[in-house]
């Protein structure tokens, strides 16, 4: 596990380039370097994982210079050249990448092409900028270290009035100006000689499964895989069936770590070396300005308050690696909406579809400017449009990737390692994910979100009882307190939404306003304050 840096440009010296590396020291405090080669300066740091081994840092491996972040699962026999030699034989032959998780950075021996990439589910984040006039290029792992580069930029205007209506940024955006995120399952290629041209964007194939397997065995075969570390690995438990049927597979002593959400209800009972934090109203705040700054964007997702006090509780008891049960709900089709999908026939037109992962997103796109109202519906519209080109189920698992899945990983990477926590996901790597697709509908047989995963728990663990998915996120409806403080926040903070474009949002709409979309205006308001530095 390693951060990675890099950039292409005359004007970024060394001693700028190792400050911005110090800002991602907490992906890799072991060790770090940088390397020059023409105008590309390329830097790492590592969390060693597979082998203790020390390497130079950027690695040169058949010529090539690499900077890598993440882990190989199959075939990769030798340390950290090892794993990069399999991601430089997949791209010089054309060929499939390997099952893993990762994000690099690989320039050809000839130094004519730089070449980016990023694992087919997005497990790892890269972010880029590219500034054509100047023939510039720089990306990292995280955006802090980006913007130390850059240097302030600009606020994306549009990305706001994707938060405000969506509770996302579509289309891989991010906050600033220019600057973007990698999309999952995706290869770009920067011509060295003309860096002015447009990097080129092309699939990144995963290599399928070696052979075909039962769900019960593809699952213990990754959950081996990715507890293969000279590391203790413990495991994020819920009280859900997807993290209990993971501890399924490990051994009795392996350590547990589970937020218990006062007022939420979930718990997983009484486990072997469990360890418990707690989040109350009380520790709201703080709690959201550590996790709003480390996830570096404004959103939805409350449960970043949890992963932020987790990712503490986990570093306390000393471990670097832990296993989460993240993806099932999307490869198993295991949330609400799936069934409500499945209740109606699957009979959704577009934006209905829309609707069932971004809610009554045209009523809050109605808090923006006319213009900036207009221009956010535009973009759902068209990435629906994109989304439902090959069928609804189709239609389904990329709303699922880019719009559900993408968002958990990266918050599961920024907040995991913002206290040098390795996050592995055995139900996304193996053969579990080509299993699960290929399902198609019978993942709901009997109106059962998840069948196949409550199938495979009654087997192994008989007495675990299958309730109604609870979404891991705060209780609002028990904390009336906490949402009256929030819109007492965004009451105080108005003026700035308004600066920020939401021109028709009014007081008595904030003094009313729904404890979730109270919740995504109190981070994008956190997240001015935290980034304040970095915008123009």
């Amino acid at each position: 596990m390693c951060g990675i840096l890099g950039c292409v440009s005359g004007r970024v010296d060394g001693a700028l380039f190792d400050r911005a590396l110090g800002e991602l020291e907490h992906r890799g405090p072991f060790d770090r370097g940088q390397a020059e080669a023409g105008l590309l300066r390329l830097g790492m740091t590592r969390l060693p994982m597979s082998s203790r081994d020390d390497y130079p840092l950027p690695p040169r491996v058949d010529g090539w210079l690499a900077s890598y972040n993440g882990e190989i699962y199959r075939g990769a026999v030798g340390g950290l050249p090892a794993e990069v030699g399999l991601l430089i034989d997949a791209l010089r032959e054309g060929g499939d990448f390997p099952d893993g998780m990762y994000a690099f950075a690989l320039l050809e021996p000839s130094g004519a092409r730089l070449h980016l990439g990023r694992d087919a589910l997005g497990i790892k984040p890269l972010y880029y900028w590219h500034d054509p006039d100047r023939g510039e290029f720089a990306f990292a792992s995280e955006l802090p270290a980006l913007l130390r580069l850059l240097g302030p930029r600009k606020l994306d205007r549009a990305s706001v009035a994707d938060v405000a209506a969506t509770g996302a940024v579509l289309g891989y955006r991010t906050m600033f100006e220019g600057i973007r995120l990698l999309p999952p399952g995706t290869l770009l290629s920067l011509d060295m000689r003309e860096p002015r041209r447009a990097p080129r964007l092309s699939p990144l194939r995963t290599a399928a499964a070696e052979r075909e397997e039962a769900l019960d065995e593809a699952l213990a075969s990754s959950v081996a895989q990715c507890s293969h570390t000279f590391r203790d690995v413990g495991l994020l438990l819920s009280g859900g069936i997807d993290s209990n049927l993971l501890n399924s597979y490990l051994p009795d002593g392996a350590a547990k770590f589970h937020v218990e959400v006062a007022d939420s209800g979930d718990h997983p009972g009484q486990q072997r070396a469990l360890h418990v934090c707690q989040v109350a109203g009380g520790d709201f705040w703080a709690l959201a300005r550590r996790a709003v700054r480390n996830f570096s964007a404004p959103t939805r997702m409350s449960s970043i308050l949890m992963y932020q006090e987790l990712a503490e509780l986990v570093r306390r008891h000393g471990y670097y690696c832990v296993l989460l049960g993240e993806g099932a709900d999307e490869l198993f089709w295991g949330y609400p909406r799936h069934l409500a999908m499945a209740e109606s026939g699957f009979e959704l037109t577009p934006r209905q579809l829309a609707a069932q992962y971004f809610g009554d997103f045209s009523a809050r796109a109605a808090w923006l400017a006319p213009e900036l109202e207009a221009a956010a519906l535009a973009r759902v519209d068209e990435a629906t449009g994109e989304m439902c080109a090959d069928g609804l189920d189709e239609a389904v698992w990329r709303f699922d990737l880019h719009y559900s899945l993408e968002p958990l990983l990266r918050r599961a990477d920024h907040l995991l390692m913002s206290q040098t926590i390795e996050a592995r996901l055995p139900f996304l790597h193996g053969g579990v994910p080509a299993r699960a697709r290929g399902l198609g509908r019978a993942r709901l047989e009997g109106l059962r979100q998840k069948a196949p995963l409550q199938e495979l728990i009654r087997r192994r663990l008989p007495s675990y009882p299958i309730e109604k998915k609870r979404h891991f996120r705060l209780p609002f409806s028990q904390w009336p307190g906490v949402v009256d403080e929030m819109r007492g926040f965004l009451s105080n903070g108005l003026d700035a939404l308004h600066g920020l474009g939401l021109a028709r949002l009014s007081p008595d709409a904030v003094r009313s306003m729904a404890a979730g979309d109270a919740f995504t205006l109190t981070t994008l308001l956190l997240w001015r304050q935290a980034f304040a530095e970095h915008l123009q």
